[in-house]
């Protein structure tokens, strides 16, 4: 008889476990202490509603090691299937030589109220047979187990709907966002180009000069901003297109940080490249991409401050780092940062971002197989990592 204390451990167990799968590891080897079998089977209903298929299999004694060669009961569950009700298999002769072809079999239909959506098998192999206490016992097994697999479900429901608020939030967000990322260049733009046209001014070259160099930046932006609203797009559709060959790295670099210092007089980037940096397979142009984003996060988050890029060797590849000295950002979002759509709700709206640049700096460097990351301590600033490796496997049909 399995005593008091052992239902209650189960009860425990299925509290404290993350899924069905973890309570039947736990559950059915402490249940085997008082219970004897052999093999355990659990069969879940399939979306026809006309059968099972084996959701959960476990062999625990005699029979183990031929465990691939001996029966699990699929006969008799398809039996339980159409009776919805208990069934009981002996042995066709106690007399078997070969026990492991003709055991004893315990089968339960598994109702959520009265909704059958499983069955479990006990199977023993030379028995002895199951006793009317044992079978009770497995009445009650089927019972708690199809609680549990309701409770997994129920799980499961909560964090896909999680999920979708999640999703629905960050989209609003989004919205919010590139509502006010698209206005406000394109009311620079409409605003100095009125201003320029007007009848009853007469604006010097210099004033003329100053208002289109505005109005060509915010241009810029506005074309930064599509673009990584259509990359983006590209990236959920599976249509983001890359021509790999081996590149230089350090040449890569150096055109995007000699196009920064000619469009940005006044920023200090200080470049080092350790000896022999090995060559590596890569998109130039996507992975330039990555490098003036970094620069643009730096410069947005990090104004005035200067940017350190250290491209060096490591084991297997190359490592690339873009540290600044501003502000920093709290570990608490760090894990975040490269999540679509995602901003750090602690900085000043006027900095706020689509969420996206980082989000296609991750998909374009594990698209090289490769993995980006970035550590930070508030008041002290962020590096971006990036690892490269020197040899990309040669099948891309995952890209």
């Amino acid at each position: 008889m399995i005593p008091i204390s052992e239902l209650l451990k189960i009860k425990q167990i299925a509290n404290q476990a993350d899924s069905v799968k973890d309570v039947l590891d736990k559950v059915l080897k402490s249940v085997r202490n008082y219970f004897i079998f052999d093999n355990f089977v659990l069969y879940r209903m399939n979306s026809d509603e006309k059968s099972v298929d084996v959701h959960y299999a476990k062999s625990m004694g005699r029979g183990k090691s031929a465990e691939a060669d001996v029966s699990w009961g699929d006969i008799l569950a398809t039996g339980i299937l159409e009776k919805r009700s208990l069934i009981l298999q002996q042995p066709s002769s106690l007399t078997q030589s070969d026990r492991l072809k003709d055991p004893y079999l315990l089968g339960i239909p598994i109702f959520i109220k009265e909704e059958l959506i499983g069955v479990c098998v006990f199977i023993r192999y030379g028995g002895p047979g199951f006793t009317d206490e044992e079978i009770e016992f497995c009445k009650y097994f089927a019972d708690e187990l199809g609680l549990w697999i309701l409770k997994d479900e129920y799980r499961n429901l909560l964090a896909e709907l999680n999920a979708r608020s999640r999703a629905t939030q960050l989209q609003e967000e989004f919205i919010h966002s590139i509502t006010h990322e698209l206005r406000s260049p394109l009311g620079f733009i409409k605003g100095y180009a009125t201003t320029l046209l007007r009848l009853d001014a007469d604006w010097n070259p210099e004033t003329q000069k100053e208002f289109l160099e505005i109005i060509d930046h915010e241009t810029d932006s506005l074309e930064e901003l599509i673009d990584n609203l259509l990359d983006s797009a590209r990236l959920q559709a599976g249509q983001f297109e890359m021509t790999f060959q081996p590149i230089s790295i350090k040449a890569v670099l150096n055109d995007v940080i000699q196009r920064n210092r000619v469009n940005r007089p006044d920023l200090e980037i200080r470049p080092k490249f350790s000896k022999n940096i090995p060559t590596v397979e890569g998109d130039p142009r996507r992975l330039a991409q990555v490098f003036e984003n970094l620069i643009n996060n730096a410069i947005k988050y990090a104004p005035q401050t200067a940017i350190e890029i250290l491209v060096e060797p490591v084991k297997r590849g190359i490592q690339i780092s873009f540290r600044d000295y501003g502000p920093g950002i709290p570990e608490k979002y760090l894990p975040n940062i490269f999540d679509r759509f995602f901003r750090n709700p602690d900085q000043s709206v006027s900095l706020h971002g689509t969420g996206l640049g980082l989000f296609i700096c991750r998909q374009i460097i594990e698209s090289h197989h490769g993995e980006i990351h970035a550590v930070s301590k508030v008041g002290e600033g962020t590096t971006f990592h990036i690892f490269l490796p020197c040899i990309i496997q040669k099948d891309r049909e995952s890209r």
